[in-house]
């Protein structure tokens, strides 16, 4: 469990850079978010074999690594973040800054959750699967 407690304060760090960021108010800042959250996931779904004993959805959780990877296209118009073009700006907006100031990761986790869900599903908020 030690090797897995490394890796969380490591995701954290990744998540400390990267909301902040997100939460930005010019495509560079979306931009840099989005890299820091996408290594973020990525780096949980590495940690897999270390934090095995988590109660996880890890098929749900390698779904989500490879939805925030590689984005075919980031924009940033009229206030709305698309991503693969998917407007997942509800999900992360001053709601989800306001949480994680409050150092509230509960919200932050569900608020990511969604948005990641709609990257998942083409938009839908439903898990139809």
């Amino acid at each position: 469990m030690k090797s897995c407690l490394q890796y969380l304060e490591h995701i954290y760090g990744y998540a400390d850079k990267g909301f902040p960021k997100l939460f930005g108010d010019t495509l560079q800042d979306k931009l840099d978010g989005v890299k820091k959250i996408s290594h973020m996931i990525h780096m949980i779904k590495s940690s897999q074999s270390q934090c095995a004993d988590l109660n996880a959805d890890w098929d749900k959780i390698n779904k989500m690594s490879d939805a925030w990877k590689n984005p075919k296209d980031v924009s940033y118009n009229n206030g709305r973040l698309l991503f693969h073009g998917i407007d997942i700006e509800d999900e992360l907006d001053v709601h989800s800054s306001a949480a994680w100031e409050s150092r509230d990761f509960y919200t932050v986790g569900e608020e990511l959750g969604k948005a990641s869900l709609k990257l998942i599903n083409n938009g839908k908020l439903i898990d139809d699967g």
